[in-house]
This record gives C-alpha cells, sequence and structure tokens, in this order.
C-alpha cells in the first residue's frame, strides 16, 4: 500500500510510506437474483516521517479505516448470473486516518463520511466464465469532514475510490481475488481554527494491492 499526506498552509509539507500491511474483509448479500446489499471494511497500519521541519517526534503512527455500505442493482447483460454485468448503488462511506500526537501539530487525525453513489462492471475473460475483469468507482456526497484534537477551520471534503480486480474460480464455491484500489480525500479550508499551525489544504492519497479469496454460500 501507497500512502501519502500532503498539507498546504506557510509552507507544503508532506509524509509518505510505500509498503503499509492492510487488512480488508468484506461481504455481499443478495436479496434477488438482482438486488444486492455489501459492507466492506478495510483498515491499514504504518509509520512515516514527521513532514514538519521543527516538529517532534521524527516518525509518526498512522492508522487508516474505511467502512462502506452499499444497496445496488446488477443487471445481467446475457441473462447469465456468471457472465457480463452492470451494477449502480448507492450507500454510505465512513473514514478515518488516526494519526499520533507531534509537537507542533504537523498532522490532526481526521474523519470523513457521506452518501456515495457506486458504479461496476463485471466481464468474463474466457468462454467458461471462470475468470474475470471486474471495475468499480465511488463518489461520495454530502460529505462531512471534522478533525481532532485541533482544526483549521471549516473543512469541506471531496472523497473519491476507484478499483479494479481479476477473480477466478477455482470451485463453484471459491474463488481468488487480487485487487487494485486507488483513493483520493482532498480537503479545503476555510475560516479560522484553533490550529496554531492552521493550513489551507490537505490531501491524503492511497494505491492498495490486495490479494484474497471469495466464499461463496
Amino acid at each position: 500500500k501507497i500512502s501519502a499526506m500532503n498539507k498546504a498552509g506557510t509552507d507544503d509539507y508532506s509524509s509518505s510510506q510505500n509498503l503499509a500491511p492492510t487488512l480488508k474483509w468484506g461481504m455481499e448479500l443478495w436479496i434477488t437474483s438482482a438486488w444486492f446489499a455489501s459492507l466492506d471494511l478495510e483498515q491499514s497500519f504504518f509509520r512515516a516521517s514527521n513532514g514538519l521541519s521543527g516538529s517532534s517526534p521524527d516518525s509518526l503512527s498512522f492508522t487508516h479505516s474505511r467502512y462502506d455500505l452499499v444497496f445496488g442493482y446488477k443487471y445481467a447483460v446475457s441473462g447469465n448470473f456468471w457472465g457480463p454485468q452492470l451494477s449502480v448503488g448507492a450507500g454510505f462511506l465512513m473514514g478515518s486516518t488516526q494519526v499520533s500526537d507531534s509537537n507542533p501539530v504537523a498532522y490532526t487525525s481526521n474523519s470523513m463520511n457521506g452518501w456515495q453513489l457506486h458504479l461496476g462492471g463485471y466481464f468474463p475473460i474466457t468462454e467458461d466464465n471462470k475468470t474475470a475483469f471486474g471495475a468499480k468507482a465511488k463518489f461520495v456526497l454530502f460529505e462531512t469532514f471534522k478533525e481532532s484534537p485541533v482544526d483549521s477551520g471549516k473543512g469541506d471534503a471531496t472523497i473519491n475510490n476507484f478499483g479494479i480486480y481479476l477473480t477466478h474460480q477455482i470451485s463453484t464455491n471459491l474463488q481468488l481475488k487480487p485487487e487494485m484500489n486507488y483513493g483520493m480525500n482532498s480537503v479545503s479550508f476555510r475560516g479560522s481554527g484553533s490550529n496554531t499551525n492552521p493550513i489551507r489544504s490537505s490531501e491524503e492519497k492511497s494505491v492498495s494491492y490486495i490479494f484474497g479469496v471469495e466464499y461463496l454460500f
């Protein structure tokens, strides 16, 4: 997982880490043959250098969490459950980044949440439909952003997530699923806040490479 945080204030600064342990757990419930509900939980942990000159300690701990609930509809293009599918859905996304304390404050812990629009596609790439390519995009609307223990004013956030994946069916109930996800959270601030080192904008980016398995009941 590649993670980066950038802050733009009096002086721009950033911190990044090229590798971070990441855990992801998810489930999908089919309400009917077309309607579904899904829940995903993802968490990553890493340490990175303190990017703010004069701030201590030199190394900070970051914990990033995301909880993703979607209700949606899948359209089977050919009428076959294992064939090409298009999906659309709506739901709620909650995300947070917890950062260890620093003095003066380099990064604040924060939470972001909002209603989301989900778009996806699933396309078999072998004649027996056992191997398929998929893509998904999530756009968060009506989002809210909060900082702690200090803030730089009112934060207006933009949250987008994109992903691609492959599935390969080993048996009727088990399939492999490698995936790559890209997420970007950007925030612009207005007004005054309690942070003695106020910033005007921030950005968090992550690219995750995950290898997993799916079990179909």
